[in-house]
């Protein structure tokens, strides 16, 4: 039974393409996924075989766990009558910082990916029964969903192999830390947004989707913002270069608009931090 009664929250009722869902297929043939965001598959009962991008045919049991990259073709054909819980998901990039270790990249550069499955060991099979539950009594609650979400990838990290991780997540880690390795490369060459864009090889509506999946919901503004304090502040302890060049230089409208920035980062003005060693 649904308890909460909560009014002013509003995840009950969000578009978060982070969720999860309990599907029954009978036997025969599912239509294509919906190539929105990726999927895992948890197997609870039945039997799949699934063709993804001209491999050989792949099948799939019970307690098995695949993965559904939004940006390949799926054949997926229900052998047995099959229920599974899906979970749907953005990116899994920073959902651990193990993602980004040189650890993985040793083992991701010399990957040849292959679709294949991962178990449901018993420690993934607790929150499995934990979501069906949740499930089972309608609770939608974004709350819930996010925690679970983080609680399924610490079990990854401490009951399956980097290897296995790394195998099983390829087409997610692989592009998910390639398009964060550009950001990372270019961001201290670039003044704009539409610079840092075109110097990681995209145009700027398709950049800014990818950043607000990769970099925990910042806006590649803000996040550069952030990213530039270092520099600007040096920039203004120059005191060969005019206050309002480094306003123009580093994008802002004016320098009353640099001056909110120091603000905000520094708790000073722009020419405060420029008279500082005097």
């Amino acid at each position: 039974m649904k308890v909460c009664n909560t009014t002013a929250c509003q995840t009950c009722h969000s578009n978060d393409k982070q969720s999860f869902k309990l599907l029954v297929f009978p036997c025969g043939r599912i239509a294509p996924p919906k190539k929105v965001a990726d999927r895992l598959l948890f197997v609870l009962s039945g039997r799949l075989s699934v063709k993804a991008d001209g491999q050989d045919e792949f099948f799939c049991d019970k307690d098995e766990i695949i993965l559904l990259v939004r940006d390949k073709k799926y054949e997926v054909t229900v052998l047995e009558d099959t229920k599974l819980l899906v979970l749907t998901f953005a990116t899994t990039y920073q959902i651990c910082d193990k993602m980004g270790l040189r650890d993985a990249k040793h083992i991701l550069d010399a990957t040849r990916y292959k679709f294949h499955s991962l178990p449901i060991r018993e420690p993934m099979k607790l929150i499995l029964e934990s979501v069906l539950y949740y499930l089972r009594d309608n609770i939608t609650c974004g709350h819930w969903q996010k925690a679970k979400f983080l609680e399924f990838f610490v079990v990854y990290w401490n009951y399956y192999t980097l290897e296995e991780i790394c195998h099983f997540f390829y087409p997610v880690i692989n592009k998910d830390i390639g398009f964060h390795a550009k950001v990372m490369a270019n961001c201290t060459k670039a003044k704009t947004v539409k610079e840092l864009a075109r110097l990681c090889g995209y145009s700027l509506t398709p950049f800014n989707k990818l950043f607000l999946e990769h970099f925990q919901h910042s806006s590649p503004y803000k996040w550069m913002l952030q990213q530039n304090a270092p520099l600007i502040k040096a920039r203004l302890l120059d005191k060969t270069v005019p206050i309002k060049a480094i306003a123009a230089e580093f994008g802002f409208t004016d320098q009353t608009h640099l001056n909110r920035y120091c603000k905000r980062y520094f708790n000073t003005t722009a020419l405060q931090i420029r008279n500082r060693n005097d």
